[in-house]
């Protein structure tokens, strides 16, 4: 049996105290905690190097983590654009294009500029690939 003192108002008042501490903690503990992800965007170009570079539509682009983690694959839109939110790190470029295809019939990897990035915390990662096509 428990004591009359225990129930009632004592209860809730306990609850309301338990309550408080354990969200004052969650914000005190989530409030210091970096970003994990950061916003990117950007388009991707493909150009002659005569300064005509047009957008490149339909591509994956694969970013390679310096880390163990897996790749992250994105398409761009008809605009050459792309946007998504990406863990903190550096990343290897790859484009693979069905624009371009290699004797097989497969498309094949296309080495853009810049290859290597470093997405970082805070603001949009604004980034512009560009893929130079032999004269």
């Amino acid at each position: 049996m428990v004591p009359a003192s225990v129930t009632g108002q004592g209860t809730r008042v306990t609850r309301f105290v338990l309550v408080s501490i354990l969200l004052a903690a969650v914000g005190f503990f989530g409030a210091n905690r970096p970003i994990d992800v950061s916003p990117f965007r950007g388009t991707l170009l493909v150009g002659t190097g005569l300064g005509d570079a047009s957008p490149l539509g339909g591509a994956r682009l694969r970013l390679v983590p310096s880390s163990d983690a897996r790749a992250i694959v994105f398409k761009t839109d008809r605009a050459g654009r792309f946007s998504a939110r990406l863990p903190r790190g550096t990343y290897r470029v790859e484009i693979l294009s069905p624009t371009f295809k290699g004797l097989d019939g497969k498309p094949y990897l296309l080495k853009p500029h810049p290859e290597l990035i470093s997405i970082v915390a805070g603001p949009t990662n604004d980034m512009h690939f560009v893929i130079q096509l032999p004269t």
